[in-house]
């Protein structure tokens, strides 16, 4: 288990704990809409490629890593009472980590973006306090836009310049703390992977020059955001 994964268990072993000594708080909160707000960091991202996307002569790893990112997300939502239901548009954004891969005479450059829709399922654990645990997870309709390249000084190497819409899903996990009885604040841990994506590039050839190459690569992001849900 790394140490991603070891933060979004602590989200939960946190909750519980603090909600055995926070004072109790009237539960009696009743199935209605509410609104969403999330704003936070992808801490680690990913671009990963597999086959001939990264076999030589082409000039891309199997794994470009990205930086610290943005990630918006907002929406409408129905709370059940210990389930809720979401329906959300979101936005990440993150450069190209290029620390790794200037070697060689190459200069990498590049930035994915995404813009997401989609649905997504929460259990909220009930501790009798104004702290509740949550788990969940959902499933996204997702444009990624993909600009990235690794080139010598005369323009050879490998590039992609191109958007497509692909399929995301991701499993989330965090801790909600009820301001009252309509307004919950929470901060949640977020892993999500995105496939199904292709997009069209160029590649270098072992003669010289480059050609036309489609490019099918699967994103991986872990995102760590503060949110809050507000019933009406």
């Amino acid at each position: 288990m790394n140490m991603t994964h070891k933060g979004i268990v602590g989200l939960i072993a946190f909750g519980t704990v603090l909600g055995a000594v926070t004072p109790a708080f009237a539960q009696s909160s009743m199935p209605g809409p509410y609104v969403v707000g999330r704003i936070g960091s992808q801490v680690d991202a990913d671009v990963k490629f597999k086959g001939k996307d990264a076999r030589t002569p082409s000039t891309l790893p199997r794994d470009v890593d990205l930086r610290s990112g943005k990630s918006f997300e907002g929406g409408l939502g129905y709370d059940f009472g210990n389930f809720r239901l979401e329906s959300t548009v979101g936005y990440t954004a993150a450069n190209v980590d290029a620390s790794q891969l200037n070697t060689g005479g190459l200069i990498t450059r590049g930035r994915t973006k995404t813009l997401s829709i989609g649905v997504a399922g929460y259990y909220d654990i009930d501790t009798g306090t104004r702290l509740r645990p949550f788990v969940g997870g959902g499933i996204d309709a997702v444009r990624v836009t993909e600009r990235l390249s690794r080139l010598t000084s005369t323009g050879q190497g490998s590039r992609i310049s191109d958007r497509d819409w692909g399929i995301r899903w991701h499993a989330d996990a965090g801790i909600g703390y009820k301001l009252t009885e309509k307004t919950t604040v929470e901060l949640a841990a977020r892993y999500s992977e995105s496939s199904s994506l292709k997009f069209a590039g160029r590649m270098p050839l072992a003669a010289g020059g480059t050609t036309a190459a489609t490019y099918r690569p699967k994103l991986s992001a872990t995102s760590i955001t503060v949110g809050l849900r507000q019933r009406f």
